[in-house]
């Protein structure tokens, strides 16, 4: 269960990002003397700020340190959101990651509307922009304002003017929605990168279902916790065999033995016939 793997599964829609982002060596930023977020490419395209461009324009200001509380609270939400998915969805972020890899675009957009529908938290707590904006001082806030208007403008001039397949001009609304979505597959990714570093996924997804006990919960935790660290995402079988047989003996009964190695199974693909009256490794289908 190497990390590759969880990142692979995770790339909702950094997989659909455009060539000319993913590629292209980048220009020199946009010479102006108030903070601005556009900066180009030697070609001439808008770069996509990273994570998103509500937090870069952020990171732009000179914020008071109760400005910057405010603002690390609302992240922190964001982020919440985006881990409670992860954790919850690692079937639907591989399928999303595997269309996103091949030609077929309703596929795409039938999982990517699925994963909104579970992403319904974010839409809730309002947009991006607002719930900054507002913990801002009035002076900051018409700087963020004004540095997101002028990215928008200048990011969304050039795909406005290349037709789609079927040989219309896109709307302002439609090359932002896509930006935006190829954003937040940026962050679900680095969601996963900080679940992974964490052990905090792996722990999820091994014990999905298994009721453990406080002292189980807590020496279980130990063990994957240091799995991870010493493993760093590039865990070999040798080092899923030891783990595997290291939880083994922390679990009580048949019952959370055997959850626990269906999760196991689910993780590392199914067992062939063969090998199915031996345990199965953490990555023996890699």
């Amino acid at each position: 269960m190497n990390a590759r793997t969880l990142f692979a599964a995770a790339a909702i829609l950094a997989g659909a990002a455009s060539a000319q982002q993913a590629s292209g060596l980048r220009g020199p930023a946009v010479p102006v003397s108030a903070p601005s977020l556009i900066e180009r490419t030697f070609s001439g395209e808008v770069v996509m700020p990273s994570p998103n461009a509500e937090s870069a324009a952020l990171s732009l200001l000179k914020l008071s340190d109760a400005e910057k509380a405010k603002t690390d609270a609302v992240l922190l939400a964001r982020n919440r959101v985006l881990d409670q998915f992860v954790a919850s969805h690692l079937d639907l972020l591989t399928k999303i990651g595997v269309a996103m890899g091949g030609n077929d675009k309703a596929d795409q957009v039938n999982l990517l509307l699925e994963a909104a529908a579970y992403l319904r938290p974010l839409v809730e707590l309002g947009p991006l922009q607002d719930r900054l904006r507002e913990c801002l001082t009035p002076e900051h806030a018409k700087a963020f304002d004004a540095m997101l208007r002028d990215f928008w403008a200048a990011y969304c001039a050039g795909p406005m003017k290349t037709p789609k397949p079927d040989g219309k001009l896109p709307n302002r609304f439609e090359v932002m929605t896509d930006a935006n979505l190829k954003c937040l597959g940026k962050e679900i990714e680095a969601c996963v990168g900080r679940m992974v570093a964490s052990g905090d996924l792996v722990f999820d997804l091994l014990f999905k279902g298994v009721t453990l006990k406080p002292d189980q919960r807590a020496k279980l935790h130990e063990l994957v916790d240091e799995f991870t660290e010493r493993t760093k995402g590039n865990a070999t079988d040798k080092d899923n065999v030891t783990l595997f047989f290291s939880i083994l003996p922390v679990l009580d009964g048949d019952e959370q033995r055997r959850t626990f190695t269906a999760n196991v199974r689910t993780l590392g693909g199914k067992p062939a016939k063969a090998k199915a009256e031996k345990p199965m490794s953490m990555d023996e289908a890699h």
